[in-house]
């Protein structure tokens, strides 16, 4: 019994741990979405094969900025995916990757880079969810934004 008793505190204090940790397959959370790894992993996997070379931590980059930028509009009554879509439509590299799971980090960059154009950077900053990066693939800080050093000292996964 005085066994249990011993190990009843570190068995408590890891639950509380790993309670808070990130979870190995989520790559990134903002607000109430959620990018997990599988989809990161898919969206990688989609690129390679239409020849490209993706960086996971770049495409978890743009997957949040693309991600915090379309949430700043909706709560504005606007919305950038069908701009964002246009410009992808336009520019003929890209175009061959739309429908494709390669899309979505594209589209989340022209997001970005129109919310900057388009949006109050203020109003942006006011309305920023809670942005939680997976160590893998580098850290976030509501001031300075992602760090894709700033996460865990270990080696980039690969898929």
């Amino acid at each position: 019994m005085k066994l249990v008793a011993r190990l009843a505190a570190p068995i408590m204090a890891l639950a509380a741990l790993v309670g808070c940790a990130h979870s190995p397959s989520t790559a990134a959370t903002v607000g109430d979405t959620v990018i997990s790894d599988a989809e990161l992993t898919e969206i990688v996997d989609s690129c390679r094969a239409a020849g490209l070379k993706p960086n996971r931590s770049k495409v978890v980059s743009l997957m949040v900025f693309g991600e915090i930028f379309e949430g700043a509009a909706r709560r504005l009554g606007k919305s950038l995916d069908e701009a964002a879509l246009q410009e992808m439509k336009g520019d003929p590299r890209l175009a061959p990757l739309m429908g494709t799971p390669c899309e979505r980090p594209f589209k989340n960059g022209f997001r970005t880079e129109l919310g900057k154009k388009l949006l109050d950077p203020g109003s942006v900053k006011a309305s920023l969810p809670s942005v939680e990066i997976n160590p893998r693939y580098g850290a976030w800080d509501p001031k300075q934004g992602f760090d894709p050093m700033g996460g865990s000292i270990s080696v980039e996964a690969e898929s």
